[in-house]
């Protein structure tokens, strides 16, 4: 089924503790939401690309986990890559065959949840996102043995 997807400013979110909090409630309560308004980077180099939405996602919850096969906070897709190098460490993004259904960080162990940031800075996208826990007990109800696989 659609669902209405929360919006945010920003803006606001970097001024209001209150809109902040929202945000968190909104996140624990849905797990998705669109915020507006970030701000453009300096540039679109490696380094500058992801700056306006670290700076919230800062303000927001503090600390981002470092991936720790990249040199920033930050994951860069790019239809044509700026070298040969930065088109092997960005393999396994491949544009022309958009990415399936998936959980991020699933390896990550000892943690109560997770939150993803994605930050479009430049062109447009179409995101996609599933309740996977609605998933997984539709699979219960229908398929009990491959539920059981999970």
């Amino acid at each position: 089924a659609d669902h209405a997807v929360a919006s945010f400013d920003a803006e606001e979110l970097m001024a209001s503790d209150a809109a902040n909090i929202d945000f968190l409630e909104t996140m624990a309560r849905h797990g998705v939401c669109t915020i507006h308004n970030v701000g453009a980077p300096d540039s679109l180099d490696q380094d500058d690309v992801g700056a306006p939405l670290s700076n919230l996602a800062n303000r927001l919850v503090g600390k981002l986990y470092q991936h720790p096969r990249r040199r920033t906070a930050h994951g860069v897709m790019r239809k044509k890559m700026a070298t040969a190098k930065a088109a092997a460490h960005l393999a396994d993004y491949d544009l022309a065959n958009p990415l399936s259904m998936h959980t991020d960080h699933a390896f990550i162990e000892g943690v109560p949840g997770a939150l993803q940031f994605m930050y479009q800075a430049q062109g447009s996208v179409r995101t996609k996102v599933c309740d996977g826990l609605a998933v997984a007990n539709e699979l219960r109800r229908t398929d009990p043995e491959a539920f059981d696989l999970l």
